[in-house]
């Protein structure tokens, strides 16, 4: 594919990716228009299909009187119903591919994208209608232009059967998940205990975590995305962790005060790590300063860059 008017190659291969996905080949320019004109452009479709016969508000009472009498009426809703989907389709698989290529990085694999889960792709994004779930679709493609094979086909078909409830509440939760690069690992600080060096035959009680109990996400939200496997239900502990003992991760540094103290925190499972490096979240301050007065002899918290 050549230079699009002296774009990057990053640009160019997912123009290309979405070229091969849809049969069309996307200029710049209708790239940035889909971005920036989404409603004009969903306007324009509708009015060239209403205006196909006569426009949609003057013939709106007539064609419900003709349906009712036409022996074919029900073939034509057939196919006024199937246009009507396709052209839904059309608008969301859109509306992701425009999201998608605004946000490509700078550098990408040379490697392409596999057809399988182009396919697999285009057939789940294209009956995503809400932005949050768009967003989600448009950040798994630039992944998967970035670097082939990043985001499984496993997860694509998790993320297909992900409903807006259950993708509000995980974007919630990435606003207190840090990614920590020492485990690779994406986990939520839920308190730090004073303890012996027989802390871990010991359970904590609530009373001595704050997370979900000082954070946007409510329990019941917290309970869902356990059940669908996304963090893991237990509590986990790092045990007895000395003075001057520094946690780093991303955005987040957690240092020890005193010796034998142990943080207690959620770890996601191996999806939701997966599907939390899609989320671009920012962390709760509010949620960071209750942590600091509970915790404050323990442990110095605090925002990094």
């Amino acid at each position: 594919m050549e230079d699009v008017v002296g774009l990057g190659k990053s640009i160019e291969k997912i123009l290309d990716v979405i070229a091969r996905g849809t049969g069309i080949l996307y200029e710049p320019v209708k790239i940035r228009r889909a971005a920036e004109a989404e409603a004009y452009k969903i306007k324009l479709l509708a009015e060239a299909q209403a205006n196909k016969h006569k426009t949609f508000t003057a013939a709106k009472v007539e064609e419900k009187l003709v349906y009712e009498r036409a022996k074919d009426c029900l073939i034509e809703r057939a196919a006024q119903r199937k246009l009507h989907k396709e052209l839904s389709k059309q608008r969301n698989i859109e509306k992701v591919f425009a999201l998608a290529a605004m946000a490509v990085p700078e550098k990408v694999s040379e490697d392409p994208v596999d057809t399988d889960w182009l396919n697999q792709f285009i057939e789940a994004a294209e009956t995503v209608s809400s932005e949050t779930m768009q967003k989600i679709w448009a950040n798994v493609l630039v992944q998967e232009v970035e670097g082939p094979g990043r985001f499984s086909l496993k997860s694509l078909d998790f993320l297909k059967r992900l409903t807006k409830y259950e993708a509000d509440a995980f974007y919630k939760l990435c606003r207190y998940a840090r990614y920590e690069p020492s485990t690779g690992q994406y986990i939520v600080l839920a308190g730090v205990k004073k303890t012996g060096i027989f802390a871990s035959l010991f359970l904590f009680d609530n009373e001595d975590t704050i997370f979900p109990y000082h954070s946007q996400l409510d329990i019941t939200e917290l309970m869902n995305l356990q059940g669908i496997g996304l963090i893991y239900e237990e509590q986990l502990i790092r045990n007895g962790l000395p003075k001057g003992e520094v946690l780093e991760f991303d955005g987040l540094k957690l240092t020890i005060k005193k010796k034998n103290v142990t943080p207690v925190f959620y770890s996601l499972t191996p999806l939701g790590n997966e599907i939390a490096q899609l989320i671009d979240s920012k962390v709760d301050a509010e949620y960071i300063s209750a942590f600091q007065k509970k915790y404050k002899k323990l442990a110095l918290i605090e925002l990094s860059n």
